[in-house]
């Protein structure tokens, strides 16, 4: 007890020595609390997404915004003012055309974060974006971007997405399409039957090895989509809504399976007479892209009739048969299509001419059986006019198909279409309308990219 007095006493000492020492502090605080300057950039951000909308715009490099493991390097702010302008033109102002003014600022991401370069996953998958709790998304090869040369591809779904030219549906706005879409699922659920649709089809991880291609012949818009579930509901939200009607029937077209036999051959819709049902013919062309005649067994040119049988003959602007003269046939007698209707041509020193072109001196021609002249009975010839031929065609004809799969992203599209009407007062056939009006290329090109001018 005596010796824990003491250690006390001498503690009690102590505190009192160094309690009492008078060093002073620094009044400089060594964390800085100016408020940053802002450039004009910041000051566009603030008036157009910021104060409308509570958003902003991450452009300089912050490693606590990127991934520590990848190596990616800063945009520019060049490169940022131009990609800014396009995301409001494109990707904002449509929802706020069709869903009102608060519809964003209550219910979008706050963060956009550009990044200069590339970014890879560990699958060596090139990221499209990246979103993060609803609250921020990441647009990565910004410093990729040609203002000079915008594109978006409403032509070819398939095209190789690698390809310069960047097509701005692909890498931006179809990724901020699929990344509002989880917000808005994620505050207001989808129903359950959309998850059947595909149910048993999903890929899970294996989707990496899905390609866009085979993801529609499996009832998909995309490889991604073949995941799960509510990556399927975003995506086929996204691709609409980005997709001309061009892109979106090629997707549509992609699956449908097209039946063939064992041998591969096609197999085709049968009408009442057991014969192939012709979607579409055209005229069989020779090298020189004229009409070919049909002929029969012994190389005769086979001519057209009427119903009751009689001839049918070229005509002139009268109503008139056109005769035919020896001079006009030496060379041949072609055949082509103008305005809708069949002409007939001849040559005569080397130039092609209408058979409705002769000349004095020209001696008609007349009707012989085998060779022999036929004669009326009065003993005059008989002229010969110009007869129409029946012509050769290439046939395509209407092949057998399976819809299953065109259905099953048609049944999901309507899914989609009704959540948003009925959850979020959104018509997405009118915001994909807004959305094309505002990817045309001269919508695109109207834009100042290069400046802060609105």
């Amino acid at each position: 007890m005596k010796n824990l007095k003491i250690y006390i006493l001498l503690a009690g000492v102590l505190f009192t020595t160094f309690s009492c020492d008078k060093d002073d502090l620094d009044s400089q605080s060594i964390f800085n609390t100016d408020t940053p300057t802002k450039n004009e950039f910041d000051q566009w951000i603030r008036k157009n997404l910021t104060n409308p909308y509570n958003i902003t715009i991450d452009y300089l490099y912050n490693d606590h915004e990127t991934d520590l493991d990848a190596n990616v390097i800063p945009t520019t702010i060049p490169q940022s003012i131009g990609l800014a302008k396009l995301v409001k033109h494109v990707w904002m102002d449509p929802y706020t055309e069709v869903g009102g003014a608060d519809f964003l600022k209550y219910n979008c991401f706050r963060q956009f974060v550009f990044v200069g370069s590339g970014e890879y996953d560990g699958q060596g998958t090139m990221k499209l974006g990246q979103a993060e709790g609803g609250v921020k998304v990441t647009l990565f090869r910004v410093n990729e971007l040609n203002f000079d040369r915008l594109y978006i591809n409403n032509e070819d779904y398939y095209r190789q997405h690698s390809t310069l030219p960047l097509d701005l549906n692909y890498w931006y706005f179809h990724t901020m399409h699929h990344e509002f879409c989880h917000i808005l699922t994620q505050k207001k659920e989808y129903t359950p039957e959309f998850r059947l649709v595909s149910a048993g089809t999903y890929k899970g991880p294996g989707w990496v090895n899905v390609s866009d291609t085979t993801a529609a012949k499996d009832g998909f818009v995309t490889g991604y989509a073949t995941g799960e579930y509510n990556e399927d509901f975003a995506e086929t939200y996204a691709v609409y809504v980005t997709s001309s009607d061009k892109i979106w029937n090629q997707i549509l077209e992609k699956a449908t399976k097209y039946l063939v036999d064992d041998n591969g051959m096609p197999v085709y819709v049968l009408d009442k007479k057991g014969n192939p049902v012709v979607k579409s013919k055209e005229y069989q062309r020779d090298t020189n892209g004229l009409l070919v005649p049909e002929t029969d067994a012994n190389g005769n040119i086979v001519y057209a009739t009427d119903k009751k049988g009689n001839p049918i003959y070229f005509k002139n602007s009268k109503g008139e048969k056109i005769p035919m003269y020896n001079e006009q046939t030496k060379g041949g007698i072609y055949y082509d299509v103008k305005d809708d209707s069949i002409e007939a041509y001849f040559v005569y020193s080397n130039t092609l001419y209408p058979i409705t072109a002769s000349a004095t001196s020209f001696t008609p021609t007349v009707e012989t059986i085998n060779g022999d002249t036929i004669y009326t009975k009065d003993g005059k010839t008989i002229q010969k006019y110009y007869r129409v031929p029946l012509f050769k065609y290439n046939y395509e004809y209407v092949q057998k198909v399976d819809e299953t799969s065109k259905k099953k992203i048609l049944t999901k599209l309507n899914y989609i279409r009704a959540y948003f009407m009925d959850k979020w007062n959104i018509d997405i056939d009118k915001l994909r309308e807004k959305i094309q009006e505002r990817t045309t290329m001269e919508s695109l090109n109207s834009l100042d990219l290069k400046s802060l001018k609105d």
